[in-house]
């Protein structure tokens, strides 16, 4: 609720300002005025919209790598019933990987399609093997080899957003912390510039919420 609040205090400023007349308007120790919240308020609403621009980005990647997760996986297992059903008992069985769950970690993702990616590449290789393995919809060990790479591209992708969001929160803090101050030392200063019971002082907008109430 900054902008709101901002707003509230910008307002009875410019009442302030207005009654104590030209040259007589509210001035911090340190030069702040009026205008200088307004400026702070327009850099608010632009470290918000990076904010959300951040988070877009942010959940943008989550979604591909979700996607290509869950399509490597359901990959992994097709190879892994392949080789069960058509070597069993062989030393190819005995070194697949276990299959992940779709909500695993990055690192066990990634080994465990590493796992099958380099099984696969060395049953290709084998003179035993009758034919190069290839899965349902053609897919061969170099396009699922491709698709490791893309994942992994995508997951570094999604870290660096991650990481960019929370930058974009801590700027857009910063200035929420300025404006903050601006706001607590306006309450302070302004019963100065007028005699007690001032109906501009009793009408000082709140700096935080009634009890009880959802900010």
């Amino acid at each position: 609720s900054y902008l709101e609040t901002i707003d509230e205090f910008l307002q009875h400023w410019a009442d302030g300002d207005a009654e104590l007349g030209a040259a007589h308007e509210i001035v911090f120790a340190d030069g702040t005025n009026r205008a200088t919240l307004v400026t702070k308020r327009a850099t608010l609403v632009t470290k918000r919209t990076a904010v959300t621009a951040a988070v877009n980005d942010e959940e943008t990647g989550r979604g591909d790598v979700e996607g290509k997760k869950s399509s490597l996986l359901a990959r992994l297992g097709q190879f892994t019933d392949r080789v069960r059903g058509a070597f069993a008992g062989s030393r190819w069985v005995r070194a697949l990987p276990e299959m992940p769950s779709l909500s695993a970690g990055q690192p066990t993702i990634i080994e465990a399609l590493e796992d099958a990616d380099n099984t696969w590449a060395e049953m290709n290789a084998d003179p035993a093997t009758p034919a190069p393995i290839v899965l349902a919809g053609g897919n061969t060990r170099a396009m699922f080899r491709a698709d490791i790479d893309a994942l992994i591209a995508a997951y570094s992708t999604l870290t660096k957003a991650g990481k960019a969001a929370d930058n974009a929160r801590e700027r857009r803090n910063d200035v929420q912390d300025e404006i903050y101050a601006i706001l607590k030392n306006y309450r302070q200063v302004f019963p100065s510039y007028f005699v007690k019971g001032h109906a501009l002082i009793a009408s000082l907008p709140r700096l935080t919420p009634e009890p009880g109430a959802t900010p």
